[in-house]
């Protein structure tokens, strides 16, 4: 890589990490309850840089892009070191679509296939783990276009059990 490129890879990075934000929101089935800190990623410059060129993802955190308007997106991989599960999330909170493992690296796109207001990257292989399913609902603030935790109290203890993956990964 050039001198050149890292240099506005690391520039870009500073202005980026002063704008992140996160969240958290709650993921949940008929077996319990995970809850996750999300970073936030609701413009332009943050939606492009995602997660390449990042460390992989703990169990319980992940990346959330939020679109003011519903849009049709395809994702990528490029620069991206570890696998990730995509969640393709519509205006009303309903997961259409999940994307599970997708390949480190790969350039190949993947496509939300309708139009969505969100999509949630975590750790690859935790949908499969944890039984998230396409259908699952997710409650959004559409006015603050934030997320809302949406996660009784009582949930909030739920440990799943998330098998230690070697590596990271």
């Amino acid at each position: 890589m050039s001198a050149i490129l890292r240099l506005i890879i690391f520039l870009s990075s500073l202005i980026y990490s002063e704008r992140t934000s996160f969240t958290h929101i709650c993921l949940s089935n008929s077996n319990g309850a995970i809850l996750y800190t999300v970073e936030i990623v609701d413009n332009i410059f943050s939606r492009s840089f995602g997660l390449m060129y990042r460390e992989p993802l703990s169990l319980k955190s992940g990346m959330l892009f939020l679109y003011s308007d519903e849009t049709n997106v395809t994702f990528w991989m490029k620069n991206v070191a570890f696998s990730l599960d995509i969640l393709f999330i519509d205006a009303s909170g309903k997961v259409i679509k999940i994307h599970e493992n997708a390949k480190p690296n790969d350039l190949v796109g993947i496509h939300s296939g309708a139009n969505i207001r969100a999509v949630l990257e975590i750790r690859g292989g935790t949908t499969k783990r944890t039984q998230l399913e396409k259908g699952m609902m997710i409650n959004i603030d559409t006015l603050h276009r934030r997320w809302t935790n949406n996660c009784p109290r009582e949930l909030h203890q739920i440990e799943i059990d998330i098998p230690v993956i070697q590596n990271g990964y």
